[in-house]
């Protein structure tokens, strides 16, 4: 902190810490814009596959131009080797968080929020990006002015370019790379992957947010990934009888939880658009005044547990 990378950016303050990097609070000095910036961990420079997977997300972001994506603007090195990535300043909560701190979300809201995550992953996979590690960590969401949620998907770190022959060995066929909990079947069995992962990974996140738990829960997360290579997802309406889910909810879960991909929603536009519909008629889907439908702890961590157990 308190140091100036190439480019102007002066770093104010550490804002969070994940498993490749840090992220700082900076000023670009120039335009006086504030920006977050990643820098890789010091302990992961000599690590090909890390530096590999920093590269990747930066090339990925930068190709990206949708407002519901994380804008990167610069991409480079510390004086002291480490790599790092500009991107935009984003003032929100993540859907993690959201959820365990608001409990039950109405249906409308849900479809909202998941229908940007979808437009985003459309021009991603229109361009040849597939984002692989889909998750609601990595679903921001910042409050507008007049109600209502602005979606941003961060983090393309595992993201895989489809259109590069050339592409990095980390995201190569036969290496399993994602979180365990929102990994597609054919991603668990290391198969070459396109955009219908990620709408697998979306099914993940709208059955996680209907019913308060995930799809598949185990000790260990192989376990877990064998789950969803081999036992159909589990019905959310009778994971979550109180939570009353409309049928076509459920059924948009079923299919965007489908073993094979030919059985899913093939693009981001069909998934948003069954969305759309599943909730048309719906009316006032407003959460119950109490938050007994499921206990919030349900959505917090990797490991999910029951309060009332």
């Amino acid at each position: 902190m308190g140091t100036t990378l190439p480019g102007g950016h002066h770093i104010l303050d550490l804002i969070g810490v994940g498993g490749m990097g840090r992220i700082y609070r900076a000023e670009q000095s120039v335009l006086r814009r504030t920006v977050a910036v990643k820098i890789v961990h010091p302990h992961l420079m000599a690590d090909e596959n890390s530096a590999a997977r920093f590269l990747t997300e930066a090339r990925a972001a930068s190709q990206l131009n949708h407002p519901n994506s994380v804008a990167v603007f610069d991409f480079g090195r510390t004086e002291a080797g480490q790599p790092y990535l500009v991107m935009e300043f984003l003032r929100g909560k993540d859907l993690a968080q959201v959820a365990y701190e608001e409990g039950p979300l109405p249906f409308s809201r849900i479809v909202d929020v998941l229908g940007q995550v979808l437009a985003a992953l459309g021009e991603a996979h229109d361009l040849g990006i597939v984002h692989r590690d889909l998750k609601p960590e990595n679903i921001i969401l910042q409050p507008l002015r007049r109600g209502g949620d602005f979606v941003k998907v961060v983090d393309f770190g595992l993201a895989k370019l489809r259109a590069d022959p050339k592409s990095t060995s980390v995201t190569s066929p036969g290496i399993v790379c994602g979180t365990p909990d929102y990994m597609s079947p054919e991603q668990g069995r290391g198969d070459t992957i396109d955009g219908r992962s990620d709408l697998y990974a979306v099914g993940v996140i709208l059955f996680q947010l209907l019913t308060g738990r995930l799809p598949f829960e185990a000790e260990a997360p192989t376990q877990v990934v064998m789950m969803h290579m081999s036992i159909p997802a589990p019905d959310p309406r009778q994971v979550c009888p109180k939570r009353q889910i409309p049928a076509a909810l459920a059924e948009v879960v079923k299919k965007a939880l489908a073993k094979s991909p030919a059985q899913r929603y093939q693009d981001a536009h069909e998934l948003a658009q069954a969305l759309r519909q599943a909730v048309e008629d719906l009316g006032d889907d407003a959460p119950p005044s109490s938050s007994s439908a499921f206990p919030p702890s349900l959505l917090v961590g990797e490991h999910t547990v029951c309060e009332a157990c």
